[in-house]
């Protein structure tokens, strides 16, 4: 098998490699990230508004989202 004794072969594989761990790494930080801002979010809130702003887990709101595009603002 002289394919597995090429080195470009064993660049590819680690190439391959690095780039499936810089994602991994980098998903990490993404949700550490958002999850680190929503905290500071809901913590800056007045009562009332977290009150608006939140809901319960167990809440059907958790199932009801969507993106609302509002075409026509005044």
């Amino acid at each position: 098998m002289q394919m597995f004794k090429s080195p470009r072969t064993w660049l590819a594989v680690g190439m391959t490699a690095v780039c499936a761990l810089g994602s991994i790494i980098a998903a990490e930080r993404s949700s550490a990230s958002m999850s680190t801002a929503a905290t500071t979010f809901v913590a800056s809130l007045t009562p009332e508004q977290r009150a608006k702003a939140t809901f319960a887990f167990n809440s059907d709101e958790r199932t009801h989202w969507h993106f609302n595009v509002n075409c026509s603002r005044p």
